[in-house]
Parts: structure tokens; C-alpha cells; sequence
């Protein structure tokens, strides 16, 4: 599995959502100085902008209203437009329904009414991309997914090193994916596999089955009178039961489990976990995942055994209708069709929706902040920066070691490792900014203060007064209350570069890429290295912009958006998806939106589905 790292800007700090010009009607507004009345525009809290802006822990300004020459606030944390024309009606607050769901090892994918697939987690190889098209079942492996069409047909997607995802031909009732290998059911009860085969486990034997499992190294089949038969890895498939009779089988990476007609369960094969030692009791089906093992009760209460090293076996309280258990996770249907999971979410494999929120940060893991000031978060938890202290809060923050929370009182705590000096400074402070090993906040005085990893000098800020901060990758921007920008840090080989000249709205500090808006909403970027300068920005007006790692998203007015640019690799950053949007925020390879129900939606390296 690939270990990705990514940081997120923290330059648009939504503490409010406007989605209407009477939602904002009782906000305080800033003003423009009058140039008659000899203000001095950059003479710290008496700069404005302009008459449209929401001054708060966001604020917000419509381009066209605003001059070459403005300036900036010190509480802005970014401009952007506070009336984004959405109708709500279309967004009202609800989750992903599904009516089948499955767990792979670092994503999973639902099966939804229509017949569509969304999937979730971990994208590196496109195992979070589901096919087009309806489909009557859908099955997830490690890094791959098929599912079957009405006509039979399969589709797969994913990793395909071992041919995994290059299905057979034929006319297939259900699939179930692995590892390497995945093996379906054809129309007349036959058994297709295809994939690895270092065990025999794509080579079936004769005979007809009714259902069909598949475990890391080893495939079993349900035949119609109830018994079973697997062939492949011996450690997993001996001893296999010969004579015991069960309705249903699920295999995991070296064990498998069969349900019995009167709900009782027995496993075999590996219990180095005790994975093949079933808790007591009755059951309506089984699940079993790499090293655990699960069942649900008639009352839909969830019991799991085995591997229990990241929560995967310690299932909610929630009432389900359906479990799939996963590598390292465990994911469960519930009675409105919304999917909850739980356990290893290091891939963003057990986020199935997010929200929903005011506010999202994303990094190797991601947070949002509730309407009550509470965060929550997801992803990587390695050491603990995706567990929340206590809120309420006005903004969250975070980077990949460690997330950040503003409090009402200008207070800041932080969660996560203190490797780098992580530590809580003293405020108050109106905005806070998080980069990959270090973060920035921002006094009401207009000064910045620093802390974490200074190695580059990504922490030694220069002097003030600023409205707005970003912390990026191994460098930090502010943009001054002037409108003009600073940034410090390794931003070029040998010296501080110089960053655009000018007058700006916004800024945004990426890995090593950075982004500004002017105030006709131009979208302006620069890198530190020749081979991540971006092609040309879109040539529109927009007020929000984010920077990745070699690609950054705009948002418009209207709330669609605007990608450009690369991933690590090289290809092209994927698209935005339709808006609208009231929040975007790019990391690394992946971009978050805030849709106007407050769910997030990711896309690139992690995904989170449309809700």
C-alpha cells in the first residue's frame, strides 16, 4: 500500500455558510477606506476591503467590488463571494443510500437503487472508480472491484497486475473479489475464475454451485444440496467440512466460515487470530475479512471475532441489515440505507460519507467542524491527529502529523504527535493554518506565530501586520494587509523566491506550489520547481482558490469548480465533479468539496462519494 503524504490549505476557513443574501443580511460588514480621509490602507485593524464583506472567521468579498488598490483585513483568512446562488431544495441534508454494500482492503464500494456503484477509500489505482453503467451486485478485493450487470456481464476495476480485473467472458450471477484473483458464477452454476494462481485458486473443480466465496490464496463453493468446496492454499482450505450442510460460506485471507440453516456458524482453516472461533449465538449472515471475522444477529445487532488490532472486530451499536468485512475494517448496511464502518480507516477505506460539516480540512486524514463547533474527523490516525479533542470550535486545521482547533476565545489546541513541537500557543488568534510538518496562526495584532518542524524556515515568520496566512508544504504565505505577499521557507533552491507583485485577495500555500486571487478574481500560481509550474489557470473569475501538491481548484460564483494541473505521477489532476460547491480544499492528489448539505465529496488519491 502506498503511504501518501498530503497537507491542506488553510486559507478558507468556512465558520459560516451564506447561502442567500439574507442569510448574511445581520453579518457586520467591513468598509473601504475613503482615500479622501487619508486612512492609511495598510495601518493594520483599520484596512478594508469593501462594503460585501462578512468579516468573521471567513470573510468574504465579490471581486468586481473591490480595486486594484484594496486592502485587507486582518480576520479574513481568505476572500470569497458570501452569496453563492444555490437552491437548497436539491441538497436537503440526507446520506448515501445503498442497497448492497462490500469491503475491500483499503476501499469499498455500495450498490445503490438506480443500480449505480460509489465507491470510497484509497484511488491510487482506480479501485475507487467505479465502472458506468447499473449493476445488480457489486464486490470489492484489495485493490479492485467488479460488479455484475443486469445481462450478466462483469465489470472490474482496479488494480489488474495479475489480471484481476480483466474478467472472463459469460453470463455471471454473482462475483466475489480478492487479493489477486476474483471468481464468479456463471448462468449454469459453473465457476469462472481469473487472476493469480500460485495455489490453484482460480482452477475450480467440476460440478455446479449456488454461491461462491473468495479468500487471499483460496476460492470455496456452496453447492445447492449445502455442502462446500475450496481448492487452493492448503493452509486455508483443510479441513474443509465434507459432510456439514450450510446456506451460506464467506471467506477471508486464510480462514472461511459457513452459516448454518438453524443461524449457528462454524470456521475452519487459520486461528492464529481467533478468526475461526465464532462467538455463541444464532445468526442471519456472516462476513468474514482478512484476520476477523462477523456476523448479524435477527435483531440486527453485529458480533465480531478475531483480529481486533484496529477496531475492526468492535463493531457500533447501530441496527444492520448487511455486513461486509473487510481487510483491516468492517462495514455495515443500516435500515435507512446509509453505511456505516469501522476500524482501519488509514485509506479513508471506512469514511463511506462525511458530514455534515461547516468546515473541512483535509491531509492524509481529513476533519470537519459541525454546526455545534464540534470536529470530527477520518483517515490516518497513526498518531492520533484524526481524534478530535473536545470543542466547540470556529475553524480546524490540519496537517499530516497533527490537526488544530481555533476556539471562540482565540485559543488553540492541537491533537496528534508532537514530534515536530506541536505545541499549543498562547493567542489569541483569528486564523490558523496547518502545513505538512508545521502550523502558522494568526494574531489579532496582525503578527503570525509559528511552530512545528523549522528545518526550511517554514516556521520563522517574517514581521507583520498580515490578514490572511497559509502554511504549505515546507514554506508558509501570508498575504499583508496591503494586499501584497510574503512567503518564507524552501520555496526555491538557494533563496526565499519572490512571489508574484500585486495586489491579492487570497492566498494559498501548497506542497510546494502556492496560489493567489487577485481582486477581479484571476487566479495567479507559482512553484518552486520548473516541473510542477501549472499550465495557465482557467481564465475565470473565482473566489475561493486552494493549491495541492502540482494542481489547485478554484471555485466560481456559482459554486462550480475549476481543477488544473498534475498529480505525483504526473497524469493529469482529475476533474472536478459537478456543482455546486460552498468550500473546496486540495491536498496533495486529492481535492475535498463542501456541498451546500454540508457533506463532503473528495476525489483523487482518497474519495468520498456524492452524497
Amino acid at each position: 500500500m502506498h503511504n501518501i503524504q498530503m497537507f491542506r490549505d488553510t486559507s478558507w476557513m468556512v465558520g459560516l455558510v451564506c447561502v442567500s443574501a439574507s442569510a448574511c443580511a445581520s453579518a457586520p460588514k467591513a468598509h473601504k477606506p475613503d482615500a479622501s480621509s487619508g486612512a492609511d490602507a495598510s495601518s493594520g485593524a483599520d484596512a478594508f476591503v469593501s462594503a460585501d464583506v462578512f468579516v468573521g472567521a471567513d470573510a468574504w468579498v465579490k471581486p468586481e467590488a473591490a480595486s486594484a488598490d484594496a486592502s485587507v483585513t486582518r480576520e479574513t483568512g481568505g476572500l470569497r463571494d458570501g452569496v453563492v446562488a444555490v437552491d437548497l431544495a436539491p441538497w436537503i441534508a440526507k446520506p448515501n443510500i445503498f442497497i448492497q454494500i462490500s469491503s475491500g482492503g483499503d476501499h469499498g464500494c455500495g450498490l445503490r437503487p438506480d443500480g449505480t456503484v460509489s465507491c470510497w477509500g484509497l484511488n491510487v489505482g482506480h479501485q475507487s472508480s467505479p465502472a458506468m453503467g447499473a449493476f445488480i451486485q457489486v464486490a470489492s478485493g484489495k485493490s479492485h472491484s467488479c460488479a455484475v450487470r443486469a445481462d450478466g456481464s462483469v465489470a472490474c476495476w482496479g488494480d489488474n497486475a495479475y489480471g484481476q480485473s480483466t474478467p472472463a467472458a459469460g453470463s455471471f450471477t454473482t462475483i466475489s473479489a480478492s487479493v489477486d484473483h476474483t471468481c464468479g458464477l456463471l448462468t449454469d452454476g459453473t465457476t469462472s475464475c481469473w487472476g493469480k494462481n500460485t495455489y490453484g485458486e482460480t482452477k475450480p473443480g467440476p460440478g455446479a454451485f449456488a454461491k461462491i466465496t473468495t479468500g487471499e490464496s483460496h476460492t470455496c463453493g456452496l453447492r445447492v444440496d449445502g455442502t462446500v468446496a475450496c481448492w487452493g492454499d492448503p493452509l486455508a482450505v483443510k479441513p474443509t467440512p465434507a459432510a456439514d450442510k450450510f446456506v451460506q460460506i464467506s471467506a477471508g485471507a486464510w480462514h472461511t466460515c459457513g452459516l448454518r440453516a438453524d443461524g449457528s456458524v462454524f470456521c475452519w482453516g487459520d486461528n492464529a487470530y481467533g478468526q475461526s472461533t465464532p462467538t455463541a449465538g444464532l445468526f442471519l449472515q456472516i462476513s468474514v475479512g482478512t484476520n476477523h471475522s462477523c456476523g448479524l444477529r435477527s435483531d440486527g445487532a453485529a458480533v465480531c471475532w478475531g483480529d481486533d488490532s484496529d477496531g475492526q472486530s468492535t463493531p457500533p451499536t447501530s441496527t444492520l441489515v448487511q455486513l461486509a468485512a473487510g481487510e483491516r475494517q468492517t462495514c455495515g448496511l443500516k435500515v435507512d440505507g446509509s453505511a456505516t464502518c469501522w476500524g482501519n480507516d488509514s485509506g479513508w477505506q471506512s469514511t463511506p460519507m462525511a458530514g455534515p460539516f461547516n468546515q473541512v480540512a483535509i491531509a492524509s486524514h481529513g476533519c470537519g467542524l459541525r454546526a455545534d463547533g464540534s470536529a470530527a474527523c477520518w483517515g490516518d490516525d497513526s498518531d492520533g491527529m484524526a481524534t478530535p479533542l473536545p470543542g466547540p470550535f470556529d475553524q480546524v486545521s490540519v496537517g499530516d502529523w497533527a490537526s488544530c482547533g481555533l476556539r471562540a476565545d482565540g485559543s488553540v489546541v492541537c491533537w496528534g504527535s508532537n514530534y515536530f513541537g506541536s505545541t499549543d500557543p498562547s493567542g489569541p488568534f483569528v486564523q490558523i493554518a496547518s502545513g505538512i510538518e508545521h502550523t502558522c496562526a494568526l494574531r489579532r495584532d496582525g503578527g503570525a506565530a509559528c511552530w512545528g518542524s523549522d528545518g526550511y524556515g517554514q516556521a520563522s515568520s517574517t514581521a507583520g501586520p498580515f490578514a490572511a496566512i497559509s502554511a504549505g508544504g515546507f514554506h508558509t504565505c501570508a498575504l499583508r494587509t496591503d494586499a501584497s505577499i510574503d512567503c518564507w521557507g524552501d520555496y526555491a533552491p538557494g533563496t526565499p523566491p519572490s512571489p508574484p507583485v500585486g495586489a491579492f485577495a487570497a492566498i494559498s500555500a501548497g506542497w510546494f506550489l502556492s496560489c493567489a486571487l487577485g481582486f477581479d478574481g484571476a487566479a495567479t500560481c507559482w512553484s518552486k520547481y520548473a516541473d510542477e509550474v501549472l499550465p495557465p489557470p482557467p481564465a475565470d473569475a473565482f473566489i475561493q482558490i486552494s493549491a495541492g501538491l502540482a494542481h489547485a481548484c478554484a471555485l466560481r460564483p456559482d459554486g462550480s469548480a475549476d481543477c488544473w494541473g498534475k498529480d505525483s505521477y504526473g497524469n493529469p489532476t482529475a476533474p472536478a465533479p459537478s456543482g455546486p460547491f460552498l468550500q473546496i480544499v486540495a491536498s496533495n492528489d486529492t481535492t475535498c468539496g463542501l456541498r451546500p448539505n454540508g457533506f463532503a465529496v473528495c476525489w483523487g488519491n482518497y474519495v468520498i462519494p456524492d452524497p
